[in-house]
């Protein structure tokens, strides 16, 4: 049963493109939260090095929090803006001077190195850069066929990806409409 509060945020749904800012926002947190939680365990590692882990922790934290406190309250915006705080408690690291200094440190010497790279370049740091736009160009396009929407239904550019797109979209039609928590395989319901 949904309480009252979950009943208004529910029946407020935004288009789509109106909630980008908020996602984009939810990833920026759950990043920097997984950033300095590096900063417990990871000594003298740069910074991007320290922000390809946060990624991982922080989106790996969002999702396990979110499953836990839906598994309580329903899978609602109050379970989104609870998980939401709670990957962002990392934050409070930055109270402590040494821990801050130590943060700004190391955005500094990124800051300078990537300077120093675009004024300087070298043959190691422009085969980087190739190498990485590469990667980027190709997910990019890969990931833009993944799925696409088009007036006759939902279509796919990718071979291997017919027989994941359905159970996938079923599984989070299933969330969404049909309060599918905790988690059931919608090939299996009712079996």
């Amino acid at each position: 049963m949904i309480d009252s509060l979950g009943v208004v945020l529910q029946s407020f749904i935004p288009h789509p493109s109106a909630l980008i800012p908020m996602f984009l926002a939810l990833a920026l947190i759950a990043i920097a939260g997984g950033t300095l939680l590096t900063y417990l365990y990871d000594e003298g590692v740069p910074l991007i090095s320290r922000l390809s882990a946060g990624a991982v922790l922080g989106f790996g934290a969002f999702g396990l929090l979110a499953f836990f406190y839906a598994s309580f309250l329903g899978l609602t915006w109050i379970t989104l803006i609870l998980a939401s705080a709670s990957v962002a408690l990392p934050l409070f690291l930055l109270r402590e001077p040494k821990r801050r200094a130590l943060v700004f440190e190391d955005i500094d010497t990124a800051i300078r190195g990537l300077g120093r790279a675009a004024r300087h370049p070298s043959l190691h740091t422009t085969l980087s850069f190739i190498f990485y736009a590469s990667i980027a160009l190709l997910l990019w396009l890969v990931f833009d066929r993944a799925m696409f929407e088009q007036g006759e239904g939902i279509y796919t550019g990718l071979v291997n990806n017919y027989g994941d797109l359905p159970f996938h979209l079923s599984v989070i039609t299933s969330f969404v409409k049909g309060a599918n928590f905790p988690p059931e395989d919608p090939t299996y319901a009712g079996a």
